[in-house]
């Protein structure tokens, strides 16, 4: 979605007032209540639960189609991307030895369903992330004409736009554990075992792999979770009283080896999600050169937002958001941040607040200054949030709704 040119002019030039709502809906694909990711393209944004997926206008809220999932099977998981105007939506049948997995290509601009697969794997369960009700695959990593679908220690390439699988199955039995990641035109894949963490370039056309590169971590390997797919991010943590310290892994545009840093610093620690939380509601966010990463400071308990370059992990600036953050959205030379805002004692008024208040602020990406705020309402609207001209959309993470505020 794009952000319409004038967006800092018409917060910055207006008093410090509540944004309007444009609309709600209520409406959701069945009786499933937790959301479990989302779509945006220009004038729909698509909300999933388990029961399944519901596209809205961004114009007026108005339903444009639903996609219920068949009676067999539950939504578990979406790919992050939508590629070409097509996403990828994964069902899971539970409660037999052998787990049914079936990805389904959803032409997201209709909600017509372009083709599915069926992958059935004999170990179900190792290796495989929970979200909220129980085990799922992985959400399908999207580039250009390929999809990679994964669950357990399983992957395997479809083309995009027909589903059919490009080579057979394949799996990784040494690792630990692995996963596949969308990272600009290439899919990686990033292994572990308890002693190494490996990045490969998978070939998508004739399978193997294209190159390789060894996290340098030097020690013992609890986990390693891929932050952010473009530059890719790697958060990883050691095993052991003896591991080496947490850190984050910032890899270079040719996947050269990484820049190393402290998940917890003498400042600050970074806030990054783990498999409780949605992958898409506070992920790390690139913008222009820079990564935009929830952090919590050592002192409080306030969530804040720094700024690193993506080359080195410097950082540029750092912003106090006085609350929880909520959500991060680039918009041009800015970025949106939605956080919730406890008012001090001496505030007028702060005595009748119905509840937590919330806010939209605009930095300025360059130095993080703020540029404007506005309220949003007094309570904390957690889910994932998109920009389309200048409204900000809201997929609510429980219960199925979507909001459009005005940013005016």
């Amino acid at each position: 979605m794009e952000t319409a040119p004038p967006l800092a002019d018409l917060l910055r030039r207006r008093r410090f007032r509540r944004l309007p709502t444009a609309w709600t809906s209520t409406a959701r694909p069945g009786r499933a209540i937790w959301l479990i990711g989302g779509w945006a393209v220009p004038g729909l944004v698509v909300g999933g639960l388990a029961t399944g997926l519901q596209a809205v206008r961004t114009t007026d809220g108005e339903v444009a189609w639903n996609w219920p999932t068949p009676k067999w099977a539950e939504l578990s998981a979406m790919s992050d991307q939508v590629v070409d105007g097509v996403a990828v939506a994964v069902l899971v049948k539970e409660g037999s030895d052998r787990e049914r997995t079936t990805a389904v290509g959803i032409e997201v601009g209709t909600g017509k369903e372009l083709w599915s697969y069926r992958l059935t794997v004999d170990d179900p369960y190792s290796n495989t992330p929970y979200r909220w009700s129980g085990p799922a695959a992985r959400a399908p990593a999207l580039v250009p004409g390929r999809a990679v679908l994964q669950t357990g220690r399983w992957a395997v390439t479809l083309d995009l736009r027909t589903g059919t699988p490009l080579q057979p199955p394949w799996a990784d039995p040494d690792s630990t554990s692995f996963e596949v990641v969308a990272s600009g035109s290439d899919v990686l894949q990033v292994a572990h075992t308890e002693r190494e963490i490996t990045v490969r370039r998978l070939d998508l056309e004739r399978g193997g792999v294209l190159a390789e590169t060894p996290v340098p971590f030097g020690g013992k390997v609890e986990s390693a979770r891929v932050v952010h797919g473009a530059p890719l991010v790697l958060a990883v943590t050691g095993a052991g009283v003896h591991a080496p310290e947490d850190a984050l892994f910032l890899f270079g545009s040719e996947g050269e080896v990484p820049t190393q840093l402290p998940l917890r610093g003498k400042k600050f620690e970074f806030h990054l999600t783990d498999s409780g939380l949605l992958e898409q509601e506070l992920p790390m966010v690139r913008a222009g050169d820079l990564l935009l990463v929830p952090t919590r400071p050592s002192y409080g308990s306030d969530l804040h937002v720094t700024a690193l370059d993506h080359r080195d992990g410097t950082v540029r600036w750092h912003w106090k958001s006085d609350g929880e953050l909520l959500g991060l959205l680039p918009a041009g030379d800015s970025v949106l941040a939605l956080h919730s805002y406890v008012p001090t004692p001496q505030e007028p008024g702060s005595s009748h607040v119905p509840g937590t208040p919330t806010r939209v602020t605009l930095l300025d990406l360059g130095t993080g200054k703020v540029r404007a705020k506005r309220r949003y309402g007094y309570y904390s609207p957690t889910g994932i949030s998109y920009l389309d001209g200048t409204r900000l959309i809201r997929l609510s993470r429980y219960g199925g709704g979507t909001s459009a505020v005005e940013l005016r």
